[in-house]
């Protein structure tokens, strides 16, 4: 019998490009350009070899070398504005010398460019197939200048930014008006009230960074044209949504070759924008893309050389959000891995932090959270809870760590802004027929129709207590081991859905952005629901979020059908193919 000789096979090397491991695809690893990102049109880069995989040294050693120069000019050719509240603000007002060290190389900077750059191709990608217009109104918006204005260090901090601020027309103020009026209410469903009037400070931020930031601004007009498309699915919103794309890869790309540390604030809006772009369509493509705004906030909080300014601030909080929500839905979690990364990136460092949120308005006077929807005590509950359900397959939870947290909770449910139970009495001062001039500046307060009936709601009240419910019930099943069908668990799952009174509304005043906050608290109950009325309230629920523009809520749908139809032992035993983040 004739011996096989076998062929010896080459040892796989992976010292390819990062576009062909993305796309996973054979690369030649030509420099600078290999093969395939050469005939894809792509842009080719290389890892830099190191003994750890996210160790800077030696970038920031190279990084430092090309900045020498720049060090003399650095006070005239700041670029990125710094905003303040008051000259008195010591956490805002930051010296000029600062700004000098600022410009700096930050550690981590590169890997969230790149990340922006990869999660934008990502999209680009995917719409492969839509035809990407050539018309004028996608050239250079009007009323802005290519080049970004001097650094002004008496610029204000200013609220209720209006659409004007930045100058656009065409198509170009079209999209802008689909984000400033539909897709900023996504971002933050909740709204701040200064001197009786509603504003939502998230939104007044990016239209103050994006009239300098050209990246910024594409992709707020990216979101609006997606916004747009969900209404009319006309292709031609398609096909800006791919042109604004594009354009905004093009400006980051440009922006990278410039003084990129001054625009580190600007990036992260930018990459945060998009992943709430990406987490409320389908393609919820948004983790992998988090990881260098997670690296850049946690060196920069831990290091915590001195104040941060506001917009680094506000852009932490927001990522908690994301990242709180992920760790409660997510088998996998996001990207905060270690509770030390937990504890510092969830809540503010200090005090002087904490009362800068809420001069931003982004924590109510009442302590609450409105990028989380709930109290900041209730921030630090979640978070806890999503350590004891990581420990949950590792190593036994301590029963004392259970009680402590289910106290915490159960104070949580004494709770209120208002009303806890998220009905506005009619005698009750803050019902809007008896608002008067010196209680102006509560917000999220809304009227809705029910069998005739006109009945004001507190979202505030009703998101917080949803949460605080949902925590309850997930400690129950999944911490303590209780059957859904135990009457506690099912008494809470009323009691839950007993705050989603408002999808009884007989009108649309149900359609409200708020309810994108009650997507996981509602996905709770329904998993955990047995009774047929109860299963038809939530799919209610996901069917008004869908309405509303979740691009989630039909994957939760289908999720929590198949739980119903099998039981939750489907749920345990089929992991999702598809990493569902209801945002």
């Amino acid at each position: 019998m004739a011996r096989v000789i076998r062929k010896r096979t080459k040892k796989y090397s992976h010292n390819g490009c990062k576009e062909c491991k993305r796309r996973k695809i054979k690369c030649d690893e030509e420099q600078p350009v290999c093969w395939q990102c050469d005939r894809l049109n792509k842009r080719c880069q290389y890892n830099t070899k190191t003994n750890n995989r996210h160790s800077m040294g030696n970038e920031v050693f190279k990084d430092l070398e090309r900045h020498q120069d720049d060090m003399a000019n650095a006070r005239s050719n700041l670029l990125s504005p710094l905003l303040y509240f008051s000259e008195n603000n010591s956490v805002l007002n930051q010296s000029l010398d600062e700004e000098v060290q600022d410009s700096l190389p930050v550690p981590g900077s590169s890997i969230l460019a790149n990340d922006l750059s990869d999660l934008i191709s990502l999209n680009l990608d995917e719409l492969a197939t839509v035809a990407e217009s050539t018309t004028p109104h996608y050239s250079t918006p009007d009323g802005i200048m290519l080049s970004s204005p001097p650094f002004d260090s008496e610029r204000i901090f200013q609220t209720n930014v209006p659409m004007s601020y930045i100058s656009l027309s065409g198509l170009n103020h079209f999209y802008m008006k689909e984000f400033y009026n539909d897709f900023s209410k996504i971002i933050l469903p909740l709204q701040a009230k200064e001197n009786g009037v509603t504003c939502n400070p998230v939104r007044d931020i990016l239209m103050i960074h994006a009239r300098d930031s050209y990246y910024l601004l594409y992709a707020l007009l990216a979101c609006g044209a997606r916004t747009s498309h969900r209404k009319t699915s006309l292709p031609e919103d398609l096909s800006s949504y791919k042109a604004y794309l594009r354009h905004c890869l093009t400006s980051l790309t440009t922006a990278m070759d410039q003084q990129f540390n001054s625009k580190l604030d600007s990036i992260l809006l930018t990459i945060l924008v998009l992943t709430c772009d990406n987490a409320s369509n389908k393609s919820q493509a948004w983790r992998a893309h988090l990881h260098g705004a997670k690296d850049l906030l946690f060196k920069k909080s831990y290091t915590n050389q001195k104040p941060q300014s506001m917009t680094f601030l506000l852009c932490r909080a927001w990522y908690s959000s994301i990242e709180i929500l992920a760790g409660l839905v997510s088998a996998n979690g996001g990207t905060l891995q270690s509770n030390e990364e937990l504890d510092l990136l969830t809540l503010p460092n200090d005090q002087k932090e904490a009362a800068t949120l809420r001069e931003l308005k982004i924590v109510s006077p009442e302590g609450v959270s409105l990028f989380h929807g709930y109290s900041m005590e209730l921030v630090v509950a979640l978070k806890d809870l999503i350590k004891l359900l990581r420990n949950e397959n590792k190593s036994r939870v301590h029963y004392s760590k259970i009680i402590d947290l289910l106290a915490r909770l159960n104070k949580q449910l004494s709770f209120q802004v208002i009303s806890g139970a998220g009905i506005i009495p009619e005698t009750h001062q803050y019902h809007p027929k008896n608002v008067r001039q010196d209680n102006l500046n509560h917000a999220n307060i809304e009227i809705i129709s029910i069998d005739g009936n006109k009945i004001a709601v507190s979202w505030l009240d009703i998101v917080h207590r949803s949460y605080t419910l949902a925590s309850l019930i997930t400690i129950s099943t999944k911490l303590l081991n209780m059957k859904k069908e135990c009457e506690m668990v099912q008494g809470m799952v009323r009691d839950l859905l007993d705050t989603a009174f408002f999808l009884d509304a007989t009108n649309d005043s149900s359609k409200s952005y708020c309810s994108f906050l009650l997507q996981w608290p509602i996905l709770v109950a329904g998993l955990n629901s047995i009774e047929e009325p109860d299963k038809i309230k939530v799919e209610t629920f996901f069917r008004l979020l869908a309405e509303l523009g979740s691009g989630s809520a039909g994957f939760v749908l289908v999720r929590m059908r198949k739980v119903w139809l099998k039981g939750l032992k489907f749920e345990q035993e089929t992991p999702d193919q598809v990493d569902i983040v209801p945002y």
